[in-house]
């Protein structure tokens, strides 16, 4: 996440990964997040900046 903090994908990973071992508060952190990068306003959901 420190490389890439727009990063869809990452974000939906890593919620998973949370929710498997129980940590459902750092889930829902997540899950928000991936949710954010795909809402209207964002035309970019590869997680990729422009150069």
């Amino acid at each position: 996440m420190a490389i890439d903090p727009g990063n869809f994908t990452a974000h939906m990973l890593l919620g998973q990964a949370y929710r498997q071992t129980g940590r459902r508060d750092q889930a829902q952190q997540q899950f928000q997040a991936a949710q954010r990068l795909q809402s209207p306003a964002s035309s970019d959901n590869s997680g990729s900046q422009p150069q």
